[in-house]
């Protein structure tokens, strides 16, 4: 993220209004366009198709296109943050020839088991043969994107990306175009994953440019496995907590739209639309944090490699710490200023989408949420690169099971107050993860020196 952070401060550097307006829209475009594309596609899919196919059907489409994203996240999520650690060492190691072969060694088994898993679910469902397999193809896709994007990622490739979702979200709703007419609800599945599959196919395509093909396939990643077990259960938990208040309200209080499939619409837009604020806070993150801090994160370890003195060594923390600060302080000022007006706002925004009254205390409650989570999710970045593996998985772990365990208890107050507890999730976990993390960084030098493999435990290996 740090390099192409790098070229966005280029524009911004420019020192007009034009350079500040190309950089952070650019840097919005990187950070969030994936994801606000295939919003605008599946949002596309509903206004263009609903009426040949019916709200309940459309419904259906779409409680299992969330039910795919979210799955694919929460149970690759895991997977995926481990092969970012095999891939970074990779590219340490100046090893290209290994990148390849392991993204066809990880993407041809994951495609394999996410499809026949999806199969067997959609059958006990009662699902028609044609949505059963097309659906699952589609499971397997989704799968395999977050895996390209991974190694486009490690690439800094970033318009790629961008390029072929916006290809891809064409294609989906061509595609359904001339199915959903004459196949309905089945039409509608494949034409999306059509547009998916072309999409993947753009991203591996891509990827077969950037690395060396070398040997074919490449399983030394499962190592990884064993090496850094914390990296799984951080993917997951971190993961996880994003969806789990959801997966209660779709248990508890859940639609039963089709035999298996939940939905809980009355929580789930609210929840969307809250995430859609912090859109500047991922561009600020990308422009700002991740360069001048990533900056001063580089001086101070060249300082401790160098085998500079410890006053030189505490002159560089100091600057590392002015970094932070400043950091912190431009994105509370910048995302505070959004949230603040996106809650004064939520009135008119609830009647514009025709929400119901009470949904307007959950959207606020999720908006400041949402605020929070950011926060929450660039601490849990910050606490990464120290590589302090340990309180990320605990800070993951609490953000976890506090969502869950909050929004199970609330459930059973008025309806306007729910959201309450995803909210206290996240601002628990975000003051433990603060209050844990500048307990360490105050004693930064001291975890430096004694984390080295001399002969005894290390740091993050102590209990």
């Amino acid at each position: 993220m740090a390099g192409i952070g790098f070229k966005i401060q280029k524009l911004l550097a420019e020192d007009t209004y034009w350079g500040v307006v190309k950089g952070y829209f650019y840097s919005a475009v990187i950070s969030s366009g994936p994801w606000l594309i295939s919003i605008i596609c599946i949002g596309t899919l509903g206004i263009l198709y609903q009426p040949l196919i019916g709200h309940s059907e459309h419904h259906v489409f779409r409680g299992w296109v969330t039910y795919c994203y979210a799955s694919s996240l929460v149970i690759s999520g895991a997977l995926q943050v481990l092969m970012t650690r095999y891939l970074s060492d990779c590219i340490y190691k100046n090893d290209d020839e290994s990148i390849f072969s392991s993204f066809v060694s990880f993407s041809i088994p994951t495609f394999v088991l996410h499809f026949l898993s999806a199969v067997l679910f959609l059958y006990f469902c009662g699902f028609p043969v044609g949505f059963i397999y097309g659906g699952a193809f589609l499971y397997a896709i989704i799968n395999e994107i977050w895996i390209a994007m991974i190694y486009l990622s490690a690439a800094k490739d970033f318009i790629t990306i961008v390029v072929a979702y916006f290809i891809g979200a064409i294609m989906s709703i061509g595609g359904s175009y001339f199915l959903v007419e004459e196949h309905g609800l089945n039409g509608l599945v494949v034409g999306y994953t059509f547009g998916q599959t072309f999409l993947l196919a753009i991203l591996t395509s891509r990827i077969l440019l950037e690395f060396p093909i070398g040997k074919l396939l490449n399983f030394d990643w499962l190592r990884y496995i064993i090496t850094h077990p914390s990296l799984l259960l951080i993917g997951f938990f971190y993961n996880g907590a994003i969806w789990v208040d959801k997966i209660v309200f779709w248990v508890y209080q859940g639609e039963e739209i089709y035999p298996g499939i939940y939905s809980c619409s009355f929580y789930e837009t609210p929840s969307f639309l809250a995430f859609v604020t912090i859109v500047p806070t991922l561009s600020i993150f990308l422009v700002r944090v991740e360069t001048s801090f990533y900056r001063a994160y580089r001086m101070y370890y060249n300082k401790v490699v160098a085998k500079a003195g410890l006053k030189e060594i505490l002159e560089e923390k100091k600057m590392l710490t002015e970094s932070l600060r400043l950091s912190f302080y431009r994105l509370m000022l910048f995302q505070g200023l959004i949230t603040s007006l996106s809650i004064f706002m939520a009135p008119e925004i609830v009647k514009y989408l025709n929400m119901e009254a009470y949904q307007l205390a959950v959207l606020r409650i999720t908006i400041l949420g949402a605020f929070i989570h950011a926060l929450l999710m660039v601490i849990m970045i910050i606490i990464l690169y120290f590589d302090w593996k340990g309180l990320a998985l605990r800070v993951n772990m609490l953000f976890f099971f506090s969502n869950m365990i909050l929004t199970w208890w609330i459930m059973d107050f008025d309806l306007s107050y729910q959201g309450y507890g995803y909210f206290f999730a996240c601002l628990i976990s975000f003051c433990y993860a603060t209050l844990k993390f500048f307990q360490r960084f105050d004693d930064l030098e001291f975890i430096t020196f004694t984390s080295q493999p001399l002969g005894g435990l290390s740091w993050d290996e102590n209990p």
